[in-house]
């Protein structure tokens, strides 16, 4: 065999290094001494420095995809997790903590009300958790990010009991909320709309 010898430690610096690191990765090929000829078959056209350079091109490609899922999962992760910071507070009545979890142009949609934003949540608010002690169970059944928007749905079920004692009111429904990555990295609400209604006893 004639020409550079392809051996098994510049393949390893081939696959490990190629993807963005060329000078770590070369495999030595001059532009006069670059084929493999086969005896009694002629010269058989293997350009080792073309199929190094389609290789590093190639895995540069994956460590983009493989950046982009992770990137992905990351975000997902932020998403989820404000997702149960949101239903503790909830649950806890930590109005404060809410408003760090949203937009400022947020939107929200209820059933029977009329749309309301950031300055309209406290009030409403504050009154329910003074009349009513609130418990949500939240089940997050899809999260979709489309660069720096993404929307969740989950199926939420919640009692609420009057403090002043009676019984308590069971409601149930889907709930789709909309989130928007902020220049610092964070994903806030900016749009929530629900389908709670009362489950038939």
């Amino acid at each position: 065999m004639s020409g550079q010898a392809l051996t098994a430690s510049s393949l390893f610096s081939l696959f490990w290094y190629g993807s963005g690191q060329q000078a770590a990765c070369e495999l030595r090929a001059t532009q006069n001494n670059r084929h493999v000829g086969l005896s009694g078959s002629g010269q058989v056209g293997i350009d080792w420095y073309s199929t190094y350079q389609l290789v590093c091109n190639v895995l540069s490609v994956i460590e983009l995809f493989w950046q982009w899922r992770l990137q992905m999962g990351s975000d997902e992760r932020a998403i989820r997790e404000v997702h149960t910071t949101w239903i503790d507070a909830v649950n806890t009545g930590d109005l404060a903590r809410l408003l760090t979890l949203m937009a400022d142009d947020v939107v929200f949609l209820n059933p029977g009300q009329a749309p309301f934003g950031r300055d309209g949540f406290p009030v409403g608010f504050s009154a329910t958790h003074q009349r009513f002690r609130i418990r949500c169970i939240s089940e997050l059944e899809d999260v979709v990010i489309v660069g720096e928007v993404a929307y969740t749905l989950c199926r939420d079920s919640l009692t609420v009991t009057p403090r002043a004692g009676g019984e308590a009111t069971e409601l149930a429904g889907h709930r789709i909320t909309i989130y928007r990555k902020q220049p610092d990295g964070r994903w806030l609400l900016a749009r929530d709309a629900n389908t709670l209604s009362p489950v038939a006893s």
